[in-house]
């Protein structure tokens, strides 16, 4: 195989990788492009005692999924601040808090019974920049394994017809000695 050859098939492995990655990024941040959610949690008055009883009353869930824009807002009634990820509500107070970055992490939150919450917060938009990198690491790879089958097989032919190629004949009115 020629190093034109070579390349060339590089390039396509390369761009096929690269269109691999680009679609799955695609098929994974469809949900990404949804609406943008004002998630509201309203805490009563009597929440904190509750949650001391191992009761969940405001149904909050464990793990949060959410993207990048969306809001959080922490309405407390109750007679206690409360905690709810990286968050802070004074008794008595409204903060509205908007995701601005995607982040995978779990928290202290006095509003679950357990104590804890994880949140993850997903990139809205998808960035063909992410694509480029898997593209990379499987493409260059894939060329060269291709390339040293490909090698071998150039190399198993040509010991094949050596193997089969017929003795070469004298030319007539030589006599050997």
């Amino acid at each position: 195989m020629s190093w034109r050859k070579f390349f060339v098939m590089s390039g396509l492995l390369l761009i096929s990788m690269w269109v691999l990655t680009a679609l799955a990024l695609v098929m994974y941040t469809t949900d990404s492009r949804q609406t943008i959610n004002n998630y509201v949690i309203e805490i009563p008055e009597g929440t904190s005692e509750l949650i001391l009883l191992g009761q969940n009353p405001l149904n909050i869930d464990a793990a949060w999924d959410t993207f990048v824009g969306d809001s959080i807002t922490l309405a407390n009634s109750d007679v206690v601040s409360h905690t709810f990820g990286p968050w802070t509500v004074a008794a008595g107070a409204t903060d509205q808090h908007i995701l601005t970055n995607s982040l995978t992490s779990s928290y202290a939150c006095s509003l679950h019974p357990s104590g804890a919450i994880s949140l993850n917060v997903q990139p809205r938009n998808f960035d063909f920049g992410l694509t480029v990198k898997p593209a990379l690491m499987l493409g260059i790879p894939t060329a060269l394994v291709f390339t040293m089958g490909q090698k071998l097989r150039e190399g198993l032919e040509q010991k094949d017809e050596e193997e089969h190629e017929p003795p070469a004949e004298e030319e007539p009115g030589l006599a050997s000695v």
